[in-house]
């Protein structure tokens, strides 16, 4: 089944030179893929990414990451579709643009997805695998077409990600996704014209956005440590804003109020939770650094009401 694919859509791809590719990726997800292309008996003829951005109001527009390693490989650089060289085949990796369907349509593009489609399609992937407590992830290759997400499978590759942090499980995946584009065959006619179509339901994976990082105490706090697993979840000690980059998840402690600090058995604190007791281990409040989670419970004031300092 070939899913559709572009007429002679490597027609102008000879015997005698390499293909002619084009990578399309902005996020420091994308760096490892630019990377091994440059390894692989392909022509890089351009990078598309984003354009330089600002990243606080008085600091000058910065390059992507996958800009400024494009740089280094002498590989041109563009922003804009419009003006790309002649190609024979496209990478898409992170981008974070929906390509055209004049160009989808015109060119066999190669998108690296960090799930097994159909389930998980869109902006977030790995990190709603992690907040669903799934221990299984994966990488699929598919030939992009106009529906997000939904091309025909090439490739695909399971992964375990139990117990991982977000950083941990993009380490992991990537590896996944750099063995597969450097199978043999890949961005040749034949490899793009061998997809089967995805089987099943669609499941989707929005982007995280700050509500996705707050931890409740009206949760369990094996919840609590999934949202800490994506490395930006955080709560409130009154009014004050704490992330918590490590912890750990404690049987059901002594009676409190959700979200009050209580005493462990074990020594120390926790947070209270609707089941369980969340223990951080270390946590970075709001304006200083990173610290034990012990000294910041200390710090607060009033030093003899501490547990009303968690909000429910």
């Amino acid at each position: 089944m070939n899913g559709g694919r572009p007429a002679n859509a490597f027609a102008s791809a000879s015997s005698t030179r390499s293909v002619r590719a084009v990578f399309f990726g902005t996020g420091e997800v994308s760096e490892p893929f630019l990377e091994r292309l440059g390894e692989l008996k392909v022509e890089l003829a351009a990078v598309v990414t984003k354009p330089p951005k600002r990243r606080s109001r008085r600091g000058a527009a910065e390059p992507s990451a996958i800009e400024r390693l494009a740089v280094s490989m002498a590989v041109p650089v563009h922003y804009s579709l419009d003006d790309l060289p002649d190609f024979d085949a496209g990478l898409v990796v992170a981008y974070g643009k929906i390509l055209p369907a004049k160009l989808v349509e015109s060119k066999p593009l190669l998108n690296v997805h960090f799930s097994l489609l159909p389930h998980l399609r869109g902006a977030a992937p790995i990190e709603r695998a992690i907040l669903a407590g799934e221990t299984e992830s994966g990488v699929t290759l598919i030939r992009i077409v106009s529906e997000m997400d939904a091309g025909p499978i090439l490739a695909a590759r399971p992964v375990s990600i139990a117990g991982m942090s977000l950083s941990e499980a993009r380490r992991a995946l990537i590896t996944a996704g750099l063995d597969l584009i450097q199978m043999e065959g890949v961005f040749t006619s034949a490899f793009f014209s061998e997809g089967v179509e995805q089987f099943g339901e669609p499941t989707f994976a929005a982007k995280i956005g700050p509500e996705d990082l707050r931890i409740r105490p009206a949760e369990s706090a094996e919840i609590a440590l999934r949202r800490i697993r994506l490395e930006r979840a955080y709560l409130y000690f009154g009014a004050r804003r704490v992330i918590v980059t490590d912890a750990v998840v404690a049987a059901e402690g002594p009676p409190g109020a959700l979200g009050t600090l209580v005493p462990l058995t074990t020594g120390g604190v926790g947070v209270k939770m609707a089941k369980g007791v969340l223990v951080p281990r270390r946590v970075r409040p709001e304006g200083t650094g990173e610290m034990d989670f012990a000294a910041f419970v200390r710090g607060l004031r009033p030093p003899g009401d501490i547990a009303s300092a968690v909000p429910s």
